[in-house]
């Protein structure tokens, strides 16, 4: 099985990052959404739980897509679930679905949106 997991970021198959086009088009998404989410919750109490898969992608699109909806002040709770994670049918699966350890993909993902400049709000 190819493991590529010391390659930089941008270069690696293995719980493999967006690209920059991926990442601009989930600030869009939340940009496009922003309407929705300062009427989302008036006058309800309570908050929004997210559910993400532990790999490095769905971490940075859900910082990326929710970005808005915390920076209305929403209260949002994320929370990883191992059980999104897709399936693994070894030995006729890639290596994109193979995780890593959460310590790595949290300074990764915390580097790559500093890089990308995204919003304070992503990062919180």
């Amino acid at each position: 099985m190819l493991d590529d997991v010391d390659h930089a970021s941008y270069d690696r198959l293995r719980d493999c990052i967006l690209t920059r086009e991926g990442m601009q088009a989930s600030l869009d998404k939340s940009a496009e959404a922003k309407g929705g989410f300062e009427t989302a919750g008036k006058g309800v109490e309570g908050c929004t739980l997210l559910c993400v898969s532990p790999m490095a992608r769905t971490i940075l699109t859900a910082c990326l897509l929710y970005s808005e909806l915390q920076q209305s002040g929403a209260d949002v709770k994320v929370t990883l679930e191992p059980s999104c994670i897709e399936s693994i049918n070894a030995p006729h699966d890639i290596v994109e679905d193979i995780g890593r350890p959460m310590s790595v993909v949290f300074l990764e993902v915390r580097d790559v949106l500093r890089e990308f400049d995204a919003p304070a709000s992503s990062t919180n």
